[in-house]
């Protein structure tokens, strides 16, 4: 247990020490969210004209920074250790492949938490920011998101060898889903095929499914994007883990 809690102290002050990591994690969100949502933060929401758009924006933006923390941030670090031979003195230690991965996982989740935490906190001191769903479904939700987007992370470290193979995987993947997910522009906005083959992207579904559980919806309306998130946990993470490597490729 010690060397658990060991591992969770150590990569959370390696990430804190990543300025890249920190910036895109903590502030580039806050930054999105205040311009978007001085813009156009009283305009009601196309499909809940009783919401404000940044009753809308807040969760989407959160929802689409879950893909960010898992294939870049959670993906890089990997790589990176990987490259440095961090992962290979892990590999003599007692301590359990699942235990590694658990670790790195929760501090990036905690990460991801803490950064939403605060975007919230200031959607709802400067805009008046509303939760309308229930708190325990929303939470649910995007835990679901994490596991998807954390497994396709640990899925690109392991079949990618340099990070900066990795970083630019990651980053290419994040920003072409960022853009058409709905999180920088509204979807309905699109021509109908893009609007139709943005419906394929992974990210898609956690925004759709984070911001409209959040405004309220059923869990029933976002089905098919709930079963497509858990299948692509279930697919992917027992295929990195089998991909993991402590060594360089």
């Amino acid at each position: 247990m010690n060397g658990f809690i060991g591992i969770i102290v150590i990569e959370s002050k390696l990430f804190l020490r990543s300025r890249v990591a920190s910036f895109f994690t903590f502030i580039f969100p806050i930054i999105l969210f205040l311009v978007f949502g001085s813009i156009f933060g009283d305009t009601p929401v196309w499909n809940h004209p009783d919401l404000a758009y940044v009753d809308f924006y807040a969760p989407a933006l959160i929802g689409a920074f879950i893909g960010q923390a898992g294939l870049v941030n959670l993906a890089v670090f990997v790589a990176s250790y990987r490259q440095w031979g961090i992962l290979k003195r892990y590999n003599v230690s007692p301590l359990p492949l699942s235990h590694y991965l658990m670790g790195l996982g929760i501090v990036h989740f905690a990460s991801l938490l803490t950064s939403s935490l605060i975007l919230i906190m200031i959607g709802k001191w400067i805009f008046g920011l509303q939760l309308v769903g229930d708190l325990f479904v929303v939470v649910l939700a995007g835990l679901l998101g994490v596991g998807s987007f954390f497994s396709l992370g640990f899925l690109i470290s392991g079949l990618f060898s340099s990070p900066q193979s990795v970083l630019s995987i990651g980053q290419f993947s994040f920003i072409s889903m960022f853009l058409l997910s709905g999180a920088a522009v509204p979807r309905q906005l699109f021509p109908e095929w893009l609007y139709t083959m943005s419906s394929f992207l992974p990210l898609t579904h956690i925004v759709e499914v984070f911001s409209g559980l959040w405004m309220g919806e059923s869990f029933s309306e976002h089905f098919v994007s709930l079963v497509i998130m858990i299948g692509i946990t279930i697919v992917t993470f027992p295929i990195a883990i089998r991909a993991f490597s402590w060594q360089k490729m």
